[in-house]
């Protein structure tokens, strides 16, 4: 059985993989999934099958001794990761949101050059002097913010995200909620088929 032949049918047999599509002349496969399947499962199928081949996102350089590879970075630049390890150790050259789970990116700060605390996102009361899992829930301690720069940047982040929100929340709320507003204002000023 020839190798495409083989990488296909091992991953259309994962779980949630409608169909796959491998093109060996650019180099890249696309599969069709009928729910998020994490990059470590089809890497699973794959290496499971006896291929040579390994699976890694756009963006990522394959080596055989390494098949997962950070985004390059020069030196002394700044790297990000998820909080939730979407795509385990993955990190980028840029704050912005993680492309499989939205959340804001966190950077990743070097190993000793200054003392920090860590907590959970989920449980803040978790406080540690060290990076490593909540023992509640397991997830990924994430730094407290030490200066107010970091501190005002995640907070103008995220109330730009909310002042973008409520922009487009209030005008549906008040639309549906026109009828119970006494002598009903809106099909006065456009027909109500235009509203709805």
């Amino acid at each position: 059985m020839g190798c495409k032949t083989k990488v296909e049918k091992a991953l259309n047999e994962v779980v949630g993989v409608s169909s796959t599509t491998i093109d060996m002349e650019n180099k890249n496969a696309i599969i069709k999934m009928d729910f998020h399947i994490e990059l470590k499962t089809l890497q699973e199928a794959v290496k499971n099958a006896g291929s040579q081949y390994s699976i890694q996102m756009p963006g990522e350089h394959s080596h055989h001794h390494h098949p997962k590879e950070n985004i390059p970075a020069g030196p002394g630049t700044r790297k990000f990761y998820c909080p939730m390890h979407c795509e385990d150790e993955k990190t980028y050259p840029d704050p912005r949101n993680c492309p499989v789970c939205g959340m804001n990116l966190v950077e990743k700060k070097k190993a000793g050059s200054e003392s920090a605390t860590y907590t959970c996102p989920m449980h803040p009361e978790i406080i540690k002097d060290k990076p490593g899992s909540c023992p509640i829930c397991g997830m990924d301690l994430v730094r407290l913010a030490t200066d107010e720069s970091d501190e005002n940047k995640t907070y103008n982040t995220l109330l730009r995200k909310f002042k973008i929100a409520t922009l487009f929340t209030v005008p549906v709320f008040l639309i549906a909620m026109s009828d119970i507003i006494p002598s009903d204002p809106l099909p006065d000023i456009m027909p109500l088929k235009y509203w709805n």
